[in-house]
């Protein structure tokens, strides 16, 4: 597999998933380049139309993006639509396709780090942004 992957949001120069997402991709023999794609508001809608090219494979979106993008996209996947919060976009072949995976991962991390299962418990999350909506509805 050959492609570009990047993350979208502003500023994105501080975050790590450059580092991290690259040594994966390395590490499973991929020949894919993960870059930090700084978008200001004004120009998400011009970067959502880059990732449809052909060799884009899609993106990662964080603040402030993630409710943004929901209309530049072609469908939403799993729980995405009730979320209101996209962070992951995969494009097969020209149509994007968002994706909200805070939850999912966050409640992975709960369960295998901490040993710990929030099923059923009443819990506090601070936090009002993409990454807490997706939180919230997967903890549920």
């Amino acid at each position: 597999m050959t492609g570009r992957v990047g993350i979208i949001g502003h500023p994105v120069a501080h975050s790590l998933s450059p580092v991290f997402q690259g040594a994966a991709f390395a590490i499973c023999g991929l020949d894919v380049h993960y870059e930090a794609w700084d978008t200001p508001p004004g120009r998400l809608p011009e970067r959502i139309a880059s990732l449809r090219t052909p060799g884009c494979l899609g993106a990662n979106v964080t603040i402030p993006h993630k409710e943004a993008v929901i209309p530049l996209l072609d469908e939403l996947g799993g729980l995405s639509a009730r979320v209101g919060a996209v962070n992951t976009i995969v494009n097969r072949e020209g149509r994007l396709f968002g994706f909200n995976t805070d939850g999912p991962g966050f409640v992975a991390a709960l369960k295998n780090e901490a040993a710990f299962d929030p099923a059923g418990k009443d819990i506090l999350l601070l936090g009002a942004g993409g990454a807490a909506r997706g939180i919230s509805f997967r903890s549920r």
